[in-house]
């Protein structure tokens, strides 16, 4: 014994040796390795030209701050390098700005000069990639830029590299809101799934809760990802992305809205007359653009507003509610959380308009309330199963009986019920009826605990013989009963079987059991009457059989 234990232990200490030997060779290569960079971003390959010159500000400092010169061009100029290789180009961003690229005042670029939309003006928020071909080597180049609408624009220093480069670096930069889709995709997803799931129950609450839960994730996912550079890899509809994004956000707080009405009760009326605003600001939206009257980011601030008037009620409901559950606390942990990063990200957005910092502020608030708001309705659901367990047990006991499990008057009577609903015509019912004999004189002799197991050997050899083939009742003190449906011919065997039984447990335990029984077998008819004439043909029976019993004399037992 010793020595296997002895061998346990070496081997168990000469795998922990060997895994911590890898860890260190592999930590050490790690450190020690020097090579080219070959990792999924290039940005470092990207350069940046010095020397920026812009009409009456003479050297440009980047970032270069454009504020309310809607429609009015401003330009800034460089001279290009004076060797370039095959495939360069550079990259920008766009917000919402007519662009031209021109070298030598030949236009090479262009970029939301025309309409490409029935409605609005959007040209899309996206970051432009300008190819720029060698022979324009050391010539002048002048970015032309038109802003759309009156905001504050901060435009980074335009960065030249290789186009495979900047593809990279775009992708490389927006890694994070690809993480966050798709941590989005998979929780809408699930919520889906958990939404059907509930509507297969029947359950109403938790279905709404959900369903409403799963839009907001769709929203947020709709706003995250196409307020990015990501769909311009695999659409050229920059306008319609920058459409969706806009109207996702103004609807957003919608379904949010509708989340906290079905959590928090005390919220129910105020967040019907929220969502009934945020549902007037969409079509706001929507009539504005498509009668060119205004577009989504000119009422942009509507969309803010309404974000953090909807969360500060929430907040506030779910404070009052702090004390009544943990599903109130956990909103709340959840509701501060989203607010402090909503806080975050408009300070980000005001003091650095054209950074990216507030959708990223933004993603990393939404993506972690997003997963708390998931918890909750993971707490809410494992509640649910645990109360509809309870409801069953709680059936079951209404519907059993608690000394034999066997079923009670109730549930004999249920029986009929569920023939009643269920059963075809034609279909043959058998009802065979027992009568435990001597019970009265157990429980006088010997007490009630004797006449408890009495009456439970009773119920351990019905189980036994009938359980296979139907359903097994104790409906009245000494009173059982089994019901059987499409078993022509079978309760004569079955009864004979249950009297061998009764001997061999008579054997077993040197107890004295003993049971009239009647049966009768009748074809369903669908009539009100069906039980009590069925009930009627086996009592007569069972009658004639306990008559028979008593006048053989047939009452010895011993317990």
């Amino acid at each position: 014994m010793d020595r296997k234990k002895s061998k346990k232990d070496l081997n168990y200490y000469l795998g922990a040796a060997v895994g911590v030997l890898f860890i260190g060779l592999i930590v050490l290569c790690a450190i020690l390795e020097k090579g080219p960079k070959t990792r999924l971003w290039a940005s470092d390959m990207l350069t940046e030209l010095d020397g920026w010159t812009a009409e009456d500000v003479g050297e440009v400092e980047f970032p270069y701050s454009i504020i309310g010169k809607t429609g009015e061009t401003v330009w800034f100029s460089n001279t290009l390098p004076d060797e370039l290789p095959d495939h360069y180009g550079m990259t920008m961003r766009g917000y919402f700005c007519k662009v031209e690229v021109t070298v030598n005042d030949k236009t090479i670029y262009t970029f939301g000069d025309k309409r490409t939309l029935p409605f609005g003006c959007f040209t899309g928020n996206i970051r432009l990639v300008i190819p720029i071909d060698k022979s324009y080597a050391g010539q002048r180049m002048v970015v032309y830029v038109t802003p759309i609408y009156t905001q504050h624009i901060d435009f980074s220093a335009p960065k030249f590299g290789f186009i495979g480069d900047i593809n990279m670096t775009i992708v490389y930069e927006n890694l994070f809101r690809i993480i966050v889709g798709v941590f989005m995709l998979t929780i809408f997803v699930l919520s889906v799934g958990l939404a059907v799931f509930q509507s297969l129950e029947k359950s109403l609450l938790n279905k709404r809760l959900i369903g409403f839960f799963a839009m907001f994730v769709f929203t947020v996912m709709g706003w995250f990802v196409c307020s990015s550079d990501v769909p311009q890899f695999f659409s050229d509809k920059n306008g319609t992305v920058a459409l969706i994004s806009y109207l996702s956000l103004a609807i957003m707080a919608i379904p949010y809205a509708g989340f906290c009405e079905c959590l928090l009760p005390d919220s129910r009326k105020i967040m019907r007359i929220l969502r009934a605003v945020g549902g007037f600001i969409a079509i706001a939206n929507v009539l504005g653009f498509v009668t060119n009257f205004f577009d989504p980011p000119q009422i942009l601030f509507l969309s803010h507003i309404y974000i953090l008037t909807v969360s500060g009620v929430s907040i506030f409901f779910a404070f009052k509610a702090r004390k009544r559950g943990r599903d109130a606390k956990l909103l709340l942990f959840c509701f501060a959380e989203l607010v402090f990063f909503v806080v975050l990200g408009f300070l980000c957005y005001f003091l650095a308009p054209s950074s990216g910092y507030d959708g990223i502020v933004f993603g990393i608030g939404l993506m972690l309330f997003v997963f708390a708001l998931f918890g909750v309705i993971l707490y809410r659901q494992v509640k649910s199963v645990e109360e509809r367990k309870r409801l069953e047990i709680y059936k079951g006991l209404a519907y059993s009986d608690v000394l034999t499990g066997l079923g009670n008057r109730t549930g004999f009577d249920r029986e009929f019920d569920r023939l009643h609903e269920h059963t075809q015509k034609g279909t043959l019912v058998t009802l065979i009826m027992f009568d435990l004999n001597h019970l009265k004189v157990v429980n006088d002799s010997f007490g009630h605990q004797a006449g408890d197991d009495y009456i439970m050997g009773m119920a351990e050899c019905l189980k036994k013989v009938f359980g296979r083939f139907g359903n097994c009742f104790r409906y009245g003190g000494d009173e059982f009963a089994v019901v059987m449906v499409n078993q022509d011919g079978r309760a004569e065997e079955l009864v004979k079987e249950f009297e061998e039984e009764l001997r061999q447990y008579n054997i077993r335990t040197d107890n004295k059991l003993s049971a009239s029984v009647g049966y009768a077998e009748l074809e369903w008819n669908g009539s009100a009457d069906f039980e009590k004439e069925l009930f009627e043909m086996a009592d007569e029976k069972l009658y004639s059989d306990k008559k028979l019993y008593h006048e053989q004399k047939k009452g010895e037992f011993y317990i």
